[in-house]
């Protein structure tokens, strides 16, 4: 059967049956539901490639079903999720767009920055990379940033070259939600209050307000209590 010389040792014989179903468009049904039972990396890649050739137009039931696969496997960061990805993007572009964000956002809500980056960088070329997506990807970026000071580091960081983009365009709110963002912490407002307040103008401005903001997040350090004049501690009011 073709579908299992998909999984032949022989590359050849592999290359001569993706060739043949491709050209089958009659296989369309029997191909998506291998795809979905797939495990393997390399042969759901094939399938992918071969059911781009069907022009495959999902109904709701089955893009329902390749929605749920493709955030599962973002979330787990498994392998399968390229093929998935591939395959949604050529069916439904939107859908796919859509997933992407669906598991960025469990990724942040997890404090995964990593995974939560790599998935909002995979909308940086499409229509829905908006200020909003740009924002977040640049707090994911700014949590995994090595806040160094240092001017050139500065300059190559991902995370201040997004925030600075978000605050030339003058539409976003940065401030306000910066201000309001519970995944920063003081480090996080310092570092980019620190790279702005050393520039000029309305940027020097931002940036100020960012770092008294900062100061204000910091734990004051606790003093210590007073002694009364004769020496003994002073007894607590009851």
């Amino acid at each position: 059967e073709l579908l299992e010389l998909l999984r032949h040792e022989n590359p050849d014989l592999r290359d001569i049956a993706a060739g043949a179903l491709a050209t089958h468009k009659s296989s369309t049904r029997l191909l998506i539901e291998t795809f979905v039972r797939e495990t393997d990396s390399e042969l759901s890649w094939r399938l992918a490639k071969i059911l781009k050739s069907h022009g495959v137009v999902l109904d709701r039931k089955n893009l329902k079903r390749f929605k749920t696969l493709a955030v599962r496997e973002l979330r787990s960061g498994a392998p399968r999720r390229e093929p998935l990805l591939y395959f949604l993007r050529n069916c439904d572009p939107k859908a796919a767009d859509v997933v992407i964000r669906e598991a960025s956002d469990d990724h942040m809500r997890s404090k995964r920055w990593d995974r939560a980056a790599e998935c909002l960088r995979r909308l940086i070329s499409t229509e829905d990379f908006d200020d909003e997506t740009r924002y977040r990807l640049s707090i994911c970026n700014v949590k995994l940033s090595a806040k160094d000071l240092a001017p050139n580091m500065r300059t190559e960081d991902q995370s201040l070259r997004g925030f600075q983009v978000l605050l030339h365009g003058k539409t976003f709110p940065l401030l306000a939600r910066l201000k309001s963002d519970k995944a920063l912490d003081a480090d996080d407002i310092h570092y980019i209050g620190f790279h702005f307040s050393q520039a000029a103008n309305e940027d020097k401005v931002f940036g100020d307000q960012l770092l008294q903001l900062a100061a204000a997040r910091r734990p004051k350090p606790k003093g210590k209590r007073k002694k009364p004049a004769d020496g003994k501690p002073a007894r607590r009011k009851k």
